[in-house]
């Protein structure tokens, strides 16, 4: 637990879907296939999770590095996947990071900040934590590349039309275009690796995917 005006968090969360509800709702507890979601944990929560869960601590902290570059780990039958996603919750950066570690009974969400990527989840209407983790990462990843590709369309659109007005372009439009060529080469440096991430991923031998999902991750 944190202390924080007199409020008590817990960074520690555990979520099954309702399937007569239809919806997200939390859980007191750990079970099976659970979603278990960590958010800017303290050291005892870490210790918590690693022993729990039995996790490599040095594999979780770097789950909590904002500056993390996307990379596939496997150890002990576990599944570390390192990943970044578009977000405005992380102070001078475009992306932010987080980490999946997928075990043979759950799923687990590692980061340093609540992303959107944590909310969109409640909100989707796909068959999320159902016994099926390989399902639940190609939903996750799912997400993801609908994000991806909405916030380049956006960009590229912008770009354009400023482009079409140079001669009108003023000095915060003239920044404005340069905060966009950052936020691209963002994206870029975390597309690349993140597609060597998708291929070792593809290949794993302890995630077990159906053919139509290995097909989806490959597209």
């Amino acid at each position: 637990f944190y202390k924080l005006d007199f409020i008590y968090y817990v960074m520690i969360s555990y979520y099954k879907r309702d399937f007569k509800k239809k919806e997200m709702i939390e859980i007191k507890e750990f079970c099976k296939y659970c979603w278990i979601n960590v958010v800017s944990p303290s050291e005892d929560e870490i210790k918590l999770i690693v022993d729990k869960f039995k996790l490599e601590k040095d594999l979780v902290l770097d789950g909590l590095d904002i500056f993390e570059i996307p990379r596939f780990e496997e150890e002990n039958s576990n599944s570390y996947l390192y990943l970044r996603i578009p977000t405005f919750e992380v102070e001078n950066e475009y992306t932010g990071s987080f980490l999946i570690v997928i075990s043979n009974n759950s799923l687990i969400t590692i980061s340093d900040k609540r992303l959107e990527l944590f909310d969109r989840i409640f909100k989707t209407k796909k068959n999320f934590f159902d016994n099926l983790p390989s399902r639940d990462l190609v939903n996750i990843l799912s997400i993801m590349s609908n994000k991806f590709s909405y916030w380049i369309r956006k960009i590229s659109k912008d770009v354009k039309k400023d482009r079409k007005n140079l001669s009108f372009l003023n000095e915060k439009d003239i920044l404005d275009l340069s905060v966009q060529e950052d936020i691209l080469n963002d994206y870029l440096s975390s597309l690349e690796p993140m597609r060597n991430l998708y291929r070792a991923v593809s290949k794993s031998g302890y995630l077990k995917f159906k053919e139509s999902e290995r097909e989806f991750i490959d597209d």
